[in-house]
């Protein structure tokens, strides 16, 4: 069997009806959400049927057409499929070559590369030299080297920013840089900025795009105006200007928006992915594999700690009742914003030491984090609140304000998620629940950094009893905490 290797696609060129088969079934998965949604909606189409509800038929039926299989498969009828799940098709391949039962059926697997690695033509030069790499970040950098592509997975803190600024200048190509906020897009121009010099870094705007303006040798996007750019179908002038794409939080790399570029993306040579937790909550992990191919590299929270770039920290995990519900929803609203867990939250905030910073991280803005707000000031506890409402300077000067301690309580929503420069949080306050191993390791990466004076940092989690989704999401918060940042557990 011969595979054409390309930057976005890989194509079977020349293969058997039996060798076909086989990609196929490797590159087939069950996506398992959609399954349970559909499930779910055809036993709700089933008794609006029975009970002749015609226009609930007509919804629900339309709904489950559009929803589509919820077998996936990623090998298209052209015989195309994304170029990052090519190790994975290899991988199957070579176990099948060894497989007695298909004696005599493949043949052997050969992969033909047509694929145009550009020369430098960047000479970048610092314009202030950045820090000195870690050890784990020069081995990153001799990887992206080596293989050209592939996912560094490294932990909040572990420097990713600096692993690919280090990766640009080697390349010495134009570079576009992806990111899922605007928050992180300032932030690392910021750094970027300051790391090449203003003339070598743009912000990419629609409106810049539109009025033709010369691009710059390292653009920086979110994946929301590169979606803009396609639907209005202007991307194709930012991809012929580029030869490298990195993205950064590449665990979103799964979703329509990243899967969508890859037609435009055909020429761009070097792909580099970075994230602190490479994987899924759903079932998309081949799509994320084919955009952000195979995992170069990982440096843990835990390994991080133990070479001291990281605070250790502590779990506190602190007992309390709940009340049941029979969905989940119900149960997060009624006890999360309750008058129990919310006074809970201001007893807590009044045993620790008032030279200590506090950060207040909430899911549900107006039920939870408002209220508590509003409790904290009942109290006399002076604490400042920002939520997705407030806009980018607010957000910046409110984590500036914190970090210099202007603010000793903040508390935020999930405005503060991935990317926020957080660094002198004391104590953590978990006041969001769930059960998401990126949000969970996210979230406790707002209380890791190193900060002059703070030697451990402390998280205090809530363990719910008699609940029947909460005390569960618990338990697997915990095991997170140890597994990811082999924190301990002190349960009171």
């Amino acid at each position: 069997m011969v595979i054409v290797q390309g930057n976005s696609f890989c194509k079977l060129a020349e293969f058997t009806d039996f060798e076909r088969k086989l990609v196929e079934h490797s590159l087939t998965y069950s996506d398992e959400a959609k399954e349970k949604q559909i499930n779910h909606l055809r036993r709700a189409l089933q008794k609006a049927q029975f009970r002749r509800q015609f226009r609930k038929v007509a919804y629900l039926a339309g709904a489950i057409e559009k929803l589509g299989e919820f077998n996936v498969c990623l090998l298209n009828k052209d015989n195309t499929f994304p170029a990052g799940i090519l190790f994975k098709v290899k991988e199957l391949y070579d176990k099948a070559l060894k497989d007695p039962r298909y004696s005599g059926k493949l043949n052997k697997l050969v992969v033909k590369d047509e694929r145009s690695k550009p020369e430098p033509y960047n000479l970048f030069r610092w314009n202030n030299k950045p820090p000195e790499m870690r050890y784990y970040q020069k081995e990153c950098l001799d990887l992206a080297m080596l293989h050209n592509r592939g996912t560094f997975e490294v932990c909040v803190g572990g420097g990713k920013t600096l692993i690919a600024a280090n990766i640009i200048k080697e390349t010495g190509v134009n570079t576009l840089f992806v990111v899922p906020s605007t928050a992180l897009s300032q932030q690392t121009f910021n750094v970027f900025s300051s790391y090449f010099g203003k003339n070598n870094v743009q912000q990419l705007t629609t409106k810049d795009v539109k009025a033709n303006k010369k691009f710059k040798p390292i653009i920086i996007s979110t994946i929301q105006t590169l979606n803009s750019l396609v639907k209005q179908n202007l991307v194709e002038k930012v991809a012929n200007h580029i030869h490298s794409l990195m993205i950064d939080e590449a665990h979103h790399g799964a979703s329509d928006s990243y899967l969508n570029l890859l037609p435009y993306l055909n020429e761009v040579y070097y792909r580099f992915n970075f994230s602190g937790t490479y994987t899924r909550n759903d079932g998309r992990i081949m799509e994320l594999w084919g955009v952000c191919d195979q995992k170069l590299y990982k440096y843990s929270s835990a390994q991080a700690t133990e070479d001291k770039f990281l605070t250790p920290v502590q779990f506190k995990i602190k007992k309390i009742k709940g009340t049941d519900e029979d969905n989940y929803s119900d149960e997060y609203h009624k006890n999360y914003s309750s008058s129990s867990f919310l006074s809970k939250v201001v007893e807590e905030v009044k045993t620790i030491p008032t030279d200590k910073q506090i950060l207040i991280l909430v899911d549900r803005k107006d039920l939870v984090g408002q209220q508590i707000h509003d409790f904290l000031t009942i109290a006399k506890i002076e604490s400042s609140y920002v939520t997705g409402d407030n806009n980018k300077k607010e957000l910046t000067d409110a984590m500036e304000d914190f970090n210099d301690k202007k603010i000793r309580i903040l508390i935020a929503s999930t405005v503060l998620g991935e990317g926020a420069d957080i660094r002198s949080t004391d104590y953590l306050i978990l006041a969001r629940g769930g059960k998401s191993e990126i949000a969970i390791t996210q979230a406790i990466g707002r209380a890791v950094r190193l900060y002059p004076g703070k030697d451990v940092a402390t998280v205090i989690d809530f363990e719910w009893e008699g609940t029947r989704w909460l005390g569960k999401h618990s338990l697997l918060r915990m095991e997170t905490y140890v597994e990811e940042f082999n924190g301990k557990i002190i349960r009171t």
